[in-house]
């Protein structure tokens, strides 16, 4: 899997996820390729430092994201992707589910991710904050949470 930063004529920058290296200029000859704002077909690659996809195997212990105990599929499995969104809109819907189907626990997020997992309180879907000592306190007792990050101001509508 490669995958290439793209920009439109109009400026708008996303990414591009394809099978193998020739298919950008296979799908780009055949008109296939458009921006996923605005639609135009004007797509050129744009240099940046690079992306893969690893399909199977472990990510390193700080950017694994682990599901919940409860759960009963494999977590090491890598996921491959293909479709006309980038990162700013995926962390976006990302925020939003959460927000929307989760409990805010504020700061009290590392205790009761704690207490869950310890089975001494039922499992919750939760959301809060945590500092980045309460964060590597968690990572280093291997419980299970994961970071979303804050996009920048110029994102938010």
């Amino acid at each position: 899997m490669v995958i290439y930063d793209l920009i439109c004529s109009q400026g708008h920058r996303f990414e591009g996820w394809f099978p193998g290296h020739k298919n950008f200029d296979e799908q780009k000859e055949m008109g296939l390729l458009e921006c996923n704002v605005c639609g135009d077909h004007h797509v050129q690659k744009v240099l940046s430092g690079g992306h893969y996809v690893k399909s199977t195997g472990s990510a390193p212990a700080r950017t694994l994201v682990k599901a919940p105990v409860h759960t009963t599929y494999p977590v090491n499995n890598g996921v491959a992707a293909s479709g006309m969104l980038d990162s700013v809109t995926v962390l976006k819907a990302i925020k939003h589910y959460v927000t929307t189907h989760f409990e805010n626990v504020g700061t009290e997020f590392p205790k009761k991710v704690k207490e869950m997992t310890n089975g001494q309180v039922p499992y919750q879907n939760i959301y809060g904050t945590a500092t980045p000592e309460e964060q590597k306190q968690l990572a280093e007792e291997d419980i299970p949470h994961f970071l979303i990050p804050d996009l920048p101001p110029e994102f938010n509508n």
